[in-house]
């Protein structure tokens, strides 16, 4: 292969299948593809790896830290920013190129889990949960492509990039669409 896009991730069972799914799985996709002198690695990280109340005005940068309490977060944040640790310290001391891409929560058109991140259907209607002025960092799933075929194409060796779409609907505007339909 000349490129490599790893997007692999733990999502179900024990600690340690997310963990060797995504930290060992990340550290190892790098030795193969550093071994394979492949052209370009693309990590998918995860926006779910910031610390917001770091961020400034709620906005996550690229410099913006990991959340200090991501064993509260959930394994997927967890092992997501170890596995971006891992990508990043190798890429430091390697000269392959490595492209780290964040995307916010990606959405698509009929996705299992259409309101995630701002309520539940009950009863074929969406509820919100929480805040509902609330914004989110979504991403098109067409978007997503796009970021990752830019980054495939650039010249930048190295480099880590939040990708979420300029408009950032609230949680009511999102559960207001999905009861349209």
């Amino acid at each position: 292969s000349d490129f490599v896009v790893h997007l692999a991730a733990g999502t179900s069972g024990s600690y340690e299948d997310y963990f060797d799914s995504t930290v060992k799985g990340s550290a190892l996709t790098f030795e193969i593809c550093e071994k394979e002198k492949v052209k370009k690695l693309v990590y998918i990280s995860s926006i779910s790896i910031y610390d917001l109340n770091s961020a400034k005005k709620l906005i996550a940068t690229e410099e913006t830290a990991f959340d200090p309490y991501l064993d509260l977060r959930g394994w997927y944040a967890k092992t997501k920013a170890l596995g971006e640790k891992e990508i990043s310290s190798r890429f430091k001391k390697s000269s392959l190129p490595t492209i780290i891409l964040r995307p916010g929560l990606v959405y698509a058109p009929n996705m299992k889990a259409p309101l995630m991140g701002c309520g539940i259907i009950r009863g074929g209607r969406g509820v919100n949960l929480g805040i509902g002025g609330k914004k989110l960092p979504y991403i098109h799933i067409d978007d997503l492509y796009g970021a990752v075929k830019a980054a495939i194409e650039s010249e930048r060796k190295t480099g880590i990039y939040n990708v979420v779409s300029d408009e950032q609907p609230t949680t009511r505007k999102i559960i207001r669409y999905f009861n349209k339909f």
